[in-house]
């Protein structure tokens, strides 16, 4: 619950200056980046969440990383977060400004998964269906999971639509588990 209110607090307070100083699209872009870098990166996010190194370090080595990459604002508030001993909540702050973003710009984030790659009309088709449903633009995002075996499974805010064969053959299990044939009828 902690982690909640203070990763509120850091998002909210970087979207607020980010949209104040024009910089809304440049820090979405960023906080993306450095969700997935250091996701992608044991290495990079055991060095950044230790104790024992010491802050100074870790804003060199994050000005390193990131500083080619992100906008200078977005790396004055990683400095900031390190000296403050809050990285640890770098992910979700960043799944947060995340959100807020989504939510000024209008956009409604789907997970679709299927048990293979879609092609681009299929995706085009998906996105136009849920722009009718939600009346927002679509941020899509694909994954693919072989044991669904066929379908797919759509979730969008709080609703999920299931159409999977992996999810009908545990259905068709749970039902033949159950003995409906009684004796001597």
């Amino acid at each position: 619950m902690k982690n909640v209110r203070i990763a509120n607090r850091y998002s909210k307070a970087l979207f607020s200056l980010s949209i104040e100083l024009n910089l809304i699209d440049d820090v979405k872009n960023d906080m993306s980046l450095i969700s997935k870098t250091i996701a992608e990166s044991r290495e990079l996010k055991r060095f950044l969440l230790s104790p024992v190194n010491k802050d100074e370090k870790k804003v060199k080595i994050v000005n390193k990383i990131f500083g080619p990459h992100i906008n200078k604002f977005t790396l004055s508030f990683l400095g900031i977060i390190i000296h403050k001993r809050r990285f640890v909540y770098i992910d979700y702050i960043a799944e947060e400004f995340l959100n807020l973003y989504r939510n000024y710009k209008n956009i409604k984030f789907a997970y679709f998964q299927t048990a293979s790659a879609l092609d681009e009309d299929s995706k085009e088709k998906i996105i136009n269906i849920l722009k009718d449903f939600t009346h927002k633009e679509i941020e899509l995002y694909e994954e693919i999971k072989k044991e669904l075996i066929g379908g797919f499974i759509l979730k969008v805010d709080d609703y999920q639509y299931d159409t999977s064969i992996k999810t009908k053959l545990l259905k068709l299990t749970k039902e033949f588990s159950v003995n409906t044939y009684e004796k001597g009828l």
